[in-house]
């Protein structure tokens, strides 16, 4: 009896012991799992914001199909707030281990136009000008002007207003609708007959110009006459272009345009509907008076103007600074878009209406100038890259979606169900894309398909990236041959 006593109270021990060592080893593995879990999580972030990088929408996977990532599965869904921010959320699934994340992510911004009207050494604004703001992106923008335009200088900023009229009623008033922010040791200087809507706080830090990578090209002339010329879909290289009163050049995008020396006495016509326009003049900068700027198109961001020292071409070799007397911007007309000189003193005339972004080594806007910044200027794919940038992140409660509430691995849930799992890479919702490149003979070729059926070795200049869902594109694959069929109908 004291035997089996003892043998009883051995086992009852030992069966304790088990017990106590499989919960430890059960919360040991859902710890694991977890923390395994958090960390594809954070791959499905990476995976995200590495989409929004090359224009993608950031969405990879979805629950009831997932993305899978070494032993587990993730999915990432990406809103946009009404801040413009966007959230990732990425949950990530390993064993029995569920992790929720979000990221905030900033829309890349382009560092020009962050500005707005950016003096480096200083901003004057003559007596009567007008600094409004407004958003391209909308319906009637230039009836709809908002008080957020971007005054800004590393230096001091000066307002004239009128000094001498008797008459306030006929005194022409110099306005600001928006932010005036001088230098970190700069001041304002505003006389009477001025108004400023918003902040004259001065900057924090200073605002350094961004290098503008020049295309390089190979020479396609020395000095040509282009009057009366239009161009499109091409990248040219000129040591000169001269255009001649009376007369006309168009340039239609998608075009790149690199030139030492840009004189012009007659009109340039910009068109950007069709693709990028973007001029880089490496010298001499000249548009004498009777001259004109005219848009063709009006979307401000698919325009830019460049001019002078603009830093390390892709090529290698730097461009030539441009000499003090050798800028000259007299035209009539309107301009959309992005001007650019970091290292020249450029003076708005009154006889040239602006809306977009322009910067320089210092800023003049003649006395009755109207200047509009335009915010969608802020998503230009013009000059530099743009990428977006991570704010902060947080682990958030889990989505109520059946495979989290299951505690099954996820693999062998999903299947049970008959559903594959995506290899990450190919789990985004985008998967056409759309390129405008360069092969190795210099010559531009399209291509628009399935990314993973296109030889990256044809590549030897990539100038444009857009990426397309397949559902979406089919769409309006289908919309168009219908208002094809429908327009063959009238005829």
């Amino acid at each position: 009896m004291a035997s089996l006593l003892v043998v009883t109270i051995v086992a009852g021990l030992g069966a304790g012991l088990v017990s106590v060592q499989s919960s430890i080893n059960r919360r040991h593995a859902q710890g694991i799992h977890n923390r395994q879990a958090l960390y594809v999580a954070e791959a499905g972030l990476s995976e995200a914001f590495l989409a929004l990088c090359v224009g993608k929408s950031g969405n990879v996977g979805t629950a009831a199909k997932p993305a899978m990532w070494g032993s587990g599965v993730y999915w990432v869904e990406a809103t946009q707030d009404p801040e413009g921010s966007i959230l990732l959320n990425s949950t990530g699934l390993v064993g029995g281990g569920r992790r929720s994340i979000t990221a905030v992510v900033r829309a890349g911004s382009n560092p020009v136009a962050e500005s707005g009207f950016f003096g480096m050494d200083g901003v004057t604004i003559g007596e009567g000008a007008i600094v409004d703001g407004c958003d391209s992106t909308l319906d009637n923008y230039e009836d709809e002007l908002t008080p957020s335009a971007r005054v800004t200088s590393n230096g001091d900023i000066t307002l004239h207003g009128n000094l001498v009229a008797k008459d306030r009623e006929a005194a022409a008033e110099t306005f600001v609708y928006g932010n005036v922010s001088p230098g970190v040791e700069g001041v304002i200087v505003s006389e009477p007959g001025v108004q400023i809507s918003g902040s004259t706080f001065p900057l924090t830090d200073e605002v350094s110009a961004p290098a503008i990578p020049v295309p390089d090209l190979p020479l396609s002339g020395g000095s040509v006459d282009l009057s009366g010329s239009s161009l499109s879909d091409v990248d040219l290289r000129y040591e000169a272009v001269q255009i001649n009163a009376g007369t006309t050049l168009t340039l239609k995008g998608p075009l790149t345009l690199v030139v030492d020396t840009l004189e012009v006495d007659g009109t340039l016509e910009l068109d950007g509907a069709d693709g990028k326009v973007e001029v880089f003049v490496l010298r001499d900068f000249r548009f004498r008076a009777g001259s004109a700027l005219e848009m063709i198109s009006v979307l401000p961001t698919q325009v830019g103007i460049f001019l002078g020292d603009l830093g390390e071409p892709s090529g290698g070799a730097k461009a030539i600074e441009t000499p003090e007397d050798a800028l000259v911007f007299l035209p009539t007309g309107t301009f959309r878009g992005m001007l650019f000189a970091p290292f020249s003193d450029l003076t708005i005339p009154a006889s040239l209406r602006v809306f977009g972004s322009v910067g320089g080594k210092t800023i003049t806007l003649a006395p009755g100038a109207r200047v509009t910044f335009d915010e969608a200027m802020l998503n230009a794919d013009l000059g530099v890259d743009t990428l977006p940038q991570l704010l902060s992140w947080q682990v958030v409660e889990l989505p109520d979606e059946d495979l989290v509430s299951s505690r099954l691995d996820p693999l062998l849930q999903l299947k049970l169900q008959g559903v594959e799992p995506v290899q990450s890479a190919q789990a985004h919702a985008e998967s056409v894309v759309q390129l405008e490149y360069r092969d190795h003979t210099n010559v531009k070729r399209h291509y628009t398909g399935d990314i993973s059926a296109f030889d990256l070795n044809d590549v030897y200049v990539l100038e444009s990236v857009k990426w397309q869902d397949p559902v979406t594109l089919e769409f309006f694959g289908k919309l168009k041959a219908k208002h094809d069929e429908d327009d063959e109908d009238e005829q």
